[in-house]
C-alpha cells in the first residue's frame, strides 16, 4: 500500500516522495507515474519503499505494483490509483470596498478555493497629526463560494486618515497571495470658487463645489496591487 502521498493531494512542489509498504518482502516493485514505469522500485528488507517522482503540472496518477516470484505467472498486487494535482499558480484576489463613513465594508473574492479564510489587516495614518493608526485584524465571514466579507470601524468610528488594507491567503496547494488596497477619509472645506485637492499616497482628486462647504466627508479608494501582489496602476472609485 502507499502511505504517502494521500489520494487527491494538491501540492505546489514538483518533486514528490512516494512511500509505503508491502507484505511481499522479496517482491519486484514498480512505480508508475501517469502510466509510465519509473526506475526500479527498491523494497527494503522490512517491506518498506520510498521513491521520488517529478510531477507534471495538473493531474497526476501514481500507482505501485508488487509481483512475487510465482511461476509460470507471478501474482501481482497493486496500490490502486493515487491522484495528485500539481498546482503552482497562486490564487488571485479581488477587493471591493464601500465608502468609508463610520465604518467600511470590505469584500474579498478569490479565483479558487483557499485552504482557510483569508487574513485581512487594516492600518494607516491619521490626517490630523500623521500618527500611526494601530493595525487591526478584520474578521472575515464567508458569504458565497470563495467570497468573504468583513467590517472595519464602527466602534470606534473611522477617523480621517489614509488606510492600507492587506489581504493574504493560500490555496489548497500552498500557493500564497498578498494583495493591498487603500482608502482615505478626509474632511474638506471649500469656498465654492477655488478647487480643493484631496489625495492619498496613490490618488489625487481636485474637488470644486457650486458653493461653500464646511467639513464635508470625502473618501478615496484605490487598489495598489495586481492579483499577484505586484505594484500596478491604481484604479480610483
Amino acid at each position: 500500500k502507499v502511505n504517502s502521498p494521500a489520494n487527491n493531494l494538491m501540492t505546489n512542489t514538483t518533486s514528490l516522495t512516494v512511500s509505503g509498504s508491502t507484505d511481499e518482502l522479496n517482491g519486484i516493485g514498480t512505480l508508475y507515474l501517469n502510466g509510465v514505469a519509473q526506475p526500479t522500485l527498491s523494497i527494503a528488507p522490512d517491506g518498506t519503499f520510498n521513491q521520488t517522482v517529478v510531477l507534471t503540472p495538473g493531474a497526476n496518477i501514481i500507482k505501485v505494483t508488487v509481483a512475487d516470484h510465482a511461476l509460470p505467472t507471478p501474482n501481482l498486487g497493486t496500490s490502486g490509483d493515487i491522484n495528485v494535482t500539481l498546482d503552482t499558480t497562486p490564487p488571485t484576489f479581488t477587493i471591493d470596498l464601500t465608502d468609508p463613513t463610520d465604518s467600511i465594508t470590505i469584500m474579498v473574492s478569490s479565483s479558487e478555493s483557499l485552504a482557510s479564510v483569508p487574513s485581512l489587516e487594516v492600518d494607516g495614518t491619521k490626517a490630523s497629526d500623521g500618527s500611526t493608526i494601530p493595525t487591526k485584524t478584520v474578521t472575515m465571514t464567508r458569504i458565497t463560494t470563495n467570497t468573504w466579507t468583513g467590517t472595519y470601524g464602527g466602534t470606534p468610528p473611522i477617523v480621517a486618515g489614509n488606510y492600507i488594507i492587506t489581504v493574504s491567503g493560500a490555496d489548497k496547494a500552498g500557493n500564497t497571495t498578498t494583495r493591498t488596497a487603500t482608502f482615505s477619509k478626509q474632511l474638506i472645506s471649500t469656498d465654492g470658487i477655488t478647487p480643493t485637492n484631496v489625495s492619498n499616497s496613490n490618488t489625487s482628486l481636485s474637488v470644486q463645489t457650486n458653493g461653500p462647504v464646511s467639513n464635508a466627508d470625502i473618501s478615496v479608494t484605490s487598489h495598489v496591487g495586481d492579483p499577484s501582489g505586484n505594484v500596478g496602476h491604481p484604479a480610483s472609485n
